[in-house]
């Protein structure tokens, strides 16, 4: 089982390329007046679309730690006609299908551990490693959904939503949850062969979880042999950072320079949250470390972060001095 490393959570899956979207789809490619109506998963966001990469995009679904949160799969007669009739669509969960995505994602893991190695030996222990770190999904227990196994499509209409129910409060964090969905049968039109399967990424947000902007007075400093770079140090204040849930008491967070752009070399910096509130920062980068002598706190009543961390050495050091204060949810 893998550990919940992003709350990744969900995506379309698209099995083969031989069938396109509606005509109303922002990314449809399909001549409608030529092709038959499609019955298949529907949206219109760009990002919950197949990529050419892994056949399938991942898109997150996220709830707060309530006993039950709900959310709505469209399903579409895409095409240039409405429904003749009641269209009956059957609807199943999938667990061939997500195994099917996993080890897609193993399979790429060892081709790209083995690029490059030309000992067959350490090509296969690279390969073997790389399987083993592989973020793939554990296939979601069947007492924390309720999916419909059919929904109707009514007649004169294109579109019909099927409720899906999930119930986060009991939710592991040690898991990365795959919810798959599959269209099976319809009782008028063709089944898509792009989208008739919908992978979800499910997961959890803990209390930590959100959107937090920066106050003012913060501070990061990238030093050189010439001092301070003043194009990216000095305050970032009123920069959002997104904090995500990897467990109960772990997000993974982002820092930016002063004018907002990414830093590089520190990636997978998390902070752990302590039963006290103080907040113990690490990262991929092995020099990067809590301040002596600085606060790293959370602040549970304001829910805002006080974060005191600096990495590199010599004349190549980099000082972050951050308060972050809850905006919104993500």
């Amino acid at each position: 089982m893998k550990s919940l490393n992003k709350i990744l959570p969900l995506a379309f899956l698209c099995l083969g390329l031989s069938a396109c979207l509606d005509e109303e789809d922002p990314l449809t490619g399909r001549d409608t007046e030529a092709s038959p109506n499609l019955i298949e998963f529907y949206s219109e966001d760009p990002a919950e679309h197949p990529s050419a990469e892994r056949i399938y995009t991942e898109v997150t679904k996220s709830f707060e730690i309530v006993p039950e949160a709900n959310f709505d799969v469209v399903i579409s007669y895409s095409g240039k006609n409405n429904a003749p009739e009641d269209i009956v669509v059957g609807v199943k969960v999938d667990e061939a299908a997500l195994k099917a995505f996993n080890n897609k994602i193993i399979a790429d893991a060892r081709e790209a551990a083995m690029a490059g190695i030309e000992d067959p030996d350490e090509a296969k222990e690279a390969a073997d490693d790389a399987e083993a770190h592989a973020d793939v999904y554990d296939m979601m227990p069947a007492n924390l959904y309720s999916v419909p196994s059919e929904i109707t499509i009514k007649r004169g209409e294109r579109r019909a939503t099927l409720p899906i129910t999930v119930k986060p409060a009991l939710f592991d964090f040690a898991f990365k949850y795959g919810l798959p969905l599959t269209i099976t049968t319809a009782s008028q039109g063709v089944i898509s062969g792009n989208f008739s399967t919908v992978i979800y990424s499910i997961g959890a947000k803990n209390k930590y979880d959100g959107i937090y902007t920066i106050q003012a007075g913060s501070n990061i400093t990238r030093n050189t042999a010439t001092g301070p770079d003043p194009s990216l140090s000095g305050d970032p204040a009123g920069e959002d950072i997104a904090l995500v849930t990897l467990s109960a008491n772990t997000v993974s967070f982002e820092p930016v320079w002063a004018n907002g752009t990414s830093i590089g070399g520190i990636d997978n910096t998390i902070l752990r949250i302590n039963p006290d509130n103080t907040v113990t920062v690490t990262s991929s980068n092995p020099s990067l470390k809590n301040t002596p002598g600085k606060e790293n706190k959370y602040d549970p009543a304001t829910k805002t972060f006080t974060i005191n961390i600096d990495w590199g050495s010599g004349a190549a050091t980099r000082v972050l001095n951050y308060v972050m204060k809850y905006n919104k949810s993500r």
